[in-house]
């Protein structure tokens, strides 16, 4: 957040930062009329699933490799 000026290149999570915390909806449409369209509580909401959804699908199909690494972890010498 600090080292990236240029909002086009920060990443997802520091950018849905911005919209939950300072909710700037400003990056989000071109046109200030329509954020009135939009409440708080819905656009924070919107913001936390869209962060979590694609973690809930990855999860899964990794999930192996957390256990793996967990039991490689837990083995004393």
């Amino acid at each position: 957040m600090i080292l990236i000026n240029n909002v086009n290149l920060q990443p997802l999570q520091t950018v849905m930062r911005q919209i939950v915390v300072n909710l700037d909806l400003s990056q989000m449409t071109k046109d200030p009329s329509q954020i009135a369209l939009y409440s708080d509580r819905s656009m924070r909401a919107a913001t936390i699933i869209v962060a979590t959804v694609p973690i809930l699908i990855v999860y899964p199909f990794i999930q192996r490799y957390f256990v793996a690494g967990i039991r490689l972890g837990a083995v004393k010498g």
